[in-house]
């Protein structure tokens, strides 16, 4: 029997490569194009996920949250036993450790580096990042959409190796993000739910004290 991880680390990599068979028909500027038409009126994103890390010698699962108000804030939450949380805003990136009571800036490496371009990726204008990354998408003849990035900038592709987005196919959801990392390290968020423009309590989104 083929073990686990090693049939996780093949979707993973089959998402981040090749992917699904897609209906060539459209440009990726225009299928980019279409998630934005249909991500206009979203202005607040709440997605449940179960999230995979693979290593070179285990597979790490957690379950949590990540919740997206436009244009400039993010929240990814891992549930106990992590109890991680990170949050994403216009004075940078922070995160509160399990345990602590406050949250500090995030040190540079790993997957938070990221975290600030999940908001277009996830809930925005994806062309908007053209300019930190390498850009191309697919689309399956049940209209989801395959888009993948690969860092331009060499202090981005010191951290960040390959991400991968697959949407549901009504374009403005999305059902899987890989990231990975140049230390081989793959990062898998499969969203359970996808909540459009819910209410997000504004101290969610408000790191504690720094």
């Amino acid at each position: 029997m083929i073990p686990r991880r090693h049939v996780l680390a093949a979707t993973a990599a089959m998402l981040l490569t090749h992917g699904t068979p897609a209906v060539a028909v459209s440009s990726s500027d225009d299928i980019l194009a279409a998630i934005l038409a249909a991500r206009r009126s979203l202005t607040s994103l709440r997605a449940r996920f179960r999230q995979k890390r693979l290593t070179k010698l285990l597979t790490i699962e957690s379950d949590g949250e990540l919740t997206v108000v436009t244009p400039e804030h993010l929240r990814y939450e891992l549930f106990p036993p992590d109890d991680v949380v990170y949050w994403v805003t216009p004075q940078g990136t922070v995160h509160r450790a399990k345990g602590a009571k406050n949250a500090v800036p995030v040190a540079r490496g790993g997957l938070a580096v990221s975290m600030p371009d999940w908001i277009a990726l996830l809930a925005g204008d994806i062309l908007k990042l053209k300019s930190r990354y390498e850009i191309g998408a697919t689309e399956d003849k049940m209209g989801a959409a395959l888009v993948r990035l690969k860092p331009k900038d060499k202090s981005l592709s010191e951290d960040v190796e390959r991400i991968a987005l697959r949407t549901n196919p009504d374009k403005w959801s999305s059902r899987e993000l890989v990231v990975e990392q140049p230390n081989g390290m793959v990062t898998t968020l499969e969203f359970a739910t996808n909540e459009k423009n819910p209410k997000i309590d504004a101290d969610r989104m408000r790191p504690p004290s720094q």
